[in-house]
C-alpha cells in the first residue's frame, strides 16, 4: 500500500508513477505548523489532516530512527523502530527540487547529556584499553626496560640477572633507604618499607 503523497512542491513521493514508498509525516498541531508551511514554499497552501511532507525534506538530525534507552551504567541500548519519527523541533528544510536558496541545512544540535556520557565512557574505556595494552610487560626484560625509561627520578635503580631492584634514599642527615621493592626474574616482588619487610599478603591485591 502506497503511503500518503509529499504536499512539497516539485516532489512525487508516494505518488501512483512511483513504486518506492516513502516515509512521511503529517503537520505538528501547535505552532511549528506556520513554520512548516513557511518551508515548503507553496503559495496559498491551507494544510488539512491528511497533508504530509515526506522523509527526504528533513534533516538527518531530526530523524529518530531508533528507540533509545538508558542503562543504569549511562549506557545507551538502541532498537530501530518500525517507523521512524521526528524530533519536537523538527522542520522541512531540504527541497532538492527547488531553487538552492530555498534549502539550507540546520545548524548541529547539542547532544543528549546522556549520548555525551555514553560517548565519554566509551572513550574513556577505550583510552584505558590502549593505554593497559601498551603497558602489559611480557618479560623479565621487558620489565627492565621499563624501569629505565619510566620510573621517577626520585627512585634508584638496579638490575642484575635475577632480579631489578628500586628504591629511594632520604638523603637528609644520615641517608637512609626510605622503601625498596625488589621483583624477581619470576616475577615473585619482595617489599621493604625502612628494614621491614612487609608481608606479600599486605600488598599481593596491587598485582592482581
Amino acid at each position: 500500500m502506497m503511503g500518503r503523497k509529499c504536499c512539497v512542491p516539485g516532489c512525487n513521493s508516494n505518488y501512483d508513477n512511483t513504486d518506492v514508498h516513502v516515509h512521511s509525516f503529517a503537520f505538528p498541531k501547535d505552532d511549528r505548523k506556520c513554520l512548516w508551511i513557511k518551508k515548503i514554499n507553496r503559495a496559498g497552501f491551507v494544510p488539512t489532516k491528511h497533508s504530509v511532507v515526506c522523509i527526504k525534506h528533513f534533516s538527518e538530525q531530526f530523524i529518530i530512527h531508533n528507540h533509545r534507552v538508558v542503562k543504569p551504567d549511562g549506557t545507551v541500548l538502541e532498537v530501530k523502530r518500525n517507523r521512524p519519527i521526528l524530533t519536537s523541533d523538527a522542520f522541512p528544510s531540504l527541497h532538492a527540487n527547488q531553487p538552492n536558496y530555498l534549502s539550507e541545512e540546520p545548524a548541529p544540535k547539542r547532544k543528549a547529556p546522556e549520548e555525551r556520557l555514553s560517548e565519554m565512557r566509551k572513550r574513556d574505556d577505550n583510552n584505558f584499553a590502549n593505554w593497559n595494552e601498551k603497558d602489559i610487560i611480557t618479560s623479565f626484560s621487558t620489565l627492565s626496560d621499563c624501569c629505565r625509561s619510566k620510573i621517577p627520578k626520585e627512585l634508584q635503580f638496579i638490575q642484575d640477572q635475577k632480579f631489578v631492584l628500586l628504591y629511594k634514599i632520604d638523603p637528609t642527615s644520615m641517608p637512609k633507604i626510605v622503601f625498596s621493592i625488589k621483583v624477581f626474574d619470576d616475577f615473585t616482588v619482595d617489599i621493604w618499607h625502612g628494614p621491614k619487610k612487609l608481608r606479600s599478603q599486605d600488598y599481593s591485591y596491587m598485582f592482581r
